[in-house]
């Protein structure tokens, strides 16, 4: 019985991640005209760069003719995406999936991903002068946004059921900033306080090419 409630779970949390990422991947669609032959090409690379030979599950076409191949994979990939559970889509394609998305979607996917699962994603700096001086930016980009977000729930004074349409977009918004606030606060107290390092599952976030014992922090 125990077995069969946990398949059970694992089948609902896929589709709904599943639904999730098919809403991302259409309105990228919509927004830029990709289409999903480039896009499902894109995970196909990821996936093939990241899984060595013998750790991949997925059979892709191996059709010569590019246009043949691209277009056959599609069509695997609009049926895990659809309403046949029977074809799930393979969890270890998630990440390729998410790669394939432009970064600022890419981040958003993230967040809505770890949400359905009661978590928060957070993007950690990279250590870069450069590139950490953007993730300023995007800190106040994301907070603003939660603050224009939150100021629509409060056109008339207050925030009731009434607002039960705009609190979904409202609660994407303060997530995000709550993730790259976080992130943040990890980098400043490791880098500056000197703290010990942000361990999640025995991977120090803010090093990632280092594995660290948990016992060893507390």
């Amino acid at each position: 019985m125990r077995t069969q409630t946990q398949s059970t779970h694992t089948e609902t949390l896929v589709h709904s991640l599943t639904q999730v990422i098919q809403e991302h991947l259409q309105k990228y669609q919509r927004d830029t005209g990709t289409s999903m032959g480039v896009f499902v090409c894109n995970v196909r690379e990821h996936y093939e760069r990241t899984h060595h030979l013998h750790s991949r599950h997925i059979e892709w076409s191996q059709v010569a003719d590019l246009s043949v191949r691209m277009a056959r994979d599609a069509e695997k990939f609009n049926r895990w995406l659809g309403d046949d559970l029977v074809k799930q889509l393979p969890i270890d394609l998630l990440e390729s999936i998410i790669s394939a998305f432009p970064s600022e979607r890419r981040f958003r996917l993230q967040i809505e991903l770890a949400s359905r699962q009661g978590m928060l994603a957070i993007p950690m700096p990279t250590g870069s002068l450069s590139e950490d001086a953007n993730f300023i930016g995007k800190i106040a980009k994301e907070t603003g946004e939660a603050i224009i977000a939150i100021s629509g729930l409060l056109n008339d004074g207050v925030i009731d059921s009434r607002d039960k349409d705009k609190a979904p977009a409202a609660i994407t918004e303060i997530n995000e900033a709550i993730a790259v606030m976080s992130a943040m606060k990890a980098f400043i107290e490791r880098k500056a306080l000197g703290k010990g390092p942000f361990v999640v599952m025995g991977v120090d976030l803010l090093n990632t090419h280092k594995v660290h014992d948990p016992a060893k922090f507390g």
